[in-house]
């Protein structure tokens, strides 16, 4: 079964509008399965799960001192996460959380789609 990965968060205006086009390609297309990469704000995570869906907190970095250390950690969980995933499509909807994922998906030929 095909997977399509949500990825995005730090707000939940990046998580909202995901959670509204994977009902609208739920009702289209109900043989595919949906997954939601969030941040690790609690709230995230709640809005995700209560719409029914499967949700994973990502830890991605802000600027700080040891950004590109941190950085790097968070490219090579994204590779890690991707090739376990397997994903057909990826749709970012922004935020810091999307950032690696989407340069880790780029790099294995995910086909991306940002809103």
């Amino acid at each position: 079964m095909p997977t399509v990965l949500f990825v995005g968060g730090g707000s939940l205006g990046h998580i909202a509008p995901s959670v509204a086009v994977a009902h609208a390609l739920r009702e289209r297309f109900p043989d595919l399965r949906f997954r939601f990469i969030v941040s690790t704000r609690p709230e995230d995570r709640t809005f995700v799960e209560q719409a029914g869906y499967d949700v994973q907190a990502f830890s991605a970095p802000r600027r700080s001192w040891g950004f590109p250390w941190k950085f790097w950690m968070a490219l090579r969980a994204a590779r890690h996460l991707l090739r376990q995933e397997r994903p057909a499509l990826i749709f970012s909807k922004g935020g810091f959380v999307s950032v690696p994922l989407c340069l880790a998906a780029k790099r294995l030929g995910i086909p991306i789609i940002l809103h």
